[in-house]
């Protein structure tokens, strides 16, 4: 959640540095824990 909020890297590099080997799993967790998609979730915090 704080490299979706803090840096513009792709959700894929994102994935793979916390350990994700296939993006939808990561995807599909990440959704799982927070409600949005991890695209959703990094557009929602810098609307705020």
């Amino acid at each position: 959640m704080k490299l979706l909020r803090t840096t513009d890297a792709p959700v894929l590099d994102i994935a793979y540095s916390c350990g994700f080997g296939n993006i939808g799993h990561f995807i599909q967790t990440f959704k799982r824990a927070t409600g949005k998609k991890p695209f959703e979730y990094r557009m929602q915090d810098r609307m705020q």
